[in-house]
């Protein structure tokens, strides 16, 4: 008697990649103005932003403080936060820049650090 083997074939989602896009739009130092940055989110889970060259984005500008703000993943969705910074972190809405200490990315939003550097952060979701 021969017994019956069976295999059990199990079907996964195709994991999910999230990723940061962050464009410098406007920086002290001209030649980092159009500069894109591609960072797997998933994999970081938070990208540091300030002067100090501890941070993983590193923002040579006086008016953006040593950890300026941070760019964190938060379960499904990325958020923006400030760092108690001294000058602020501002996102465009409506053409006006507003104060936030924490904004929650949609898909892609122009912040600006300080008084000089703006910035234009996408996430995005690919499956």
């Amino acid at each position: 008697m021969q017994e019956s083997q069976t295999a059990t074939l199990e079907l996964q989602q195709k994991p999910r990649k999230s990723y940061v896009r962050i464009k410098f739009l406007q920086v002290p130092v001209h030649e980092l103005c159009g500069v894109e940055l591609f960072v797997d989110i998933d994999a970081v889970r938070e990208v540091s932003i300030g002067r100090s060259p501890e941070n993983i984005i590193v923002i040579p500008d006086p008016t953006v403080s040593r950890r300026h703000a941070a760019i964190v993943k938060n379960g499904e969705s990325v958020v923006i936060k400030d760092l108690g910074s001294k000058n602020g972190t501002y996102v465009q809405e409506g053409g006006v820049f507003n104060k936030i200490s924490e904004y929650h990315v949609r898909s892609s939003v122009i912040v600006r650090l300080g008084y000089y550097t703006v910035l234009e952060v996408e996430y995005r979701e690919e499956t």
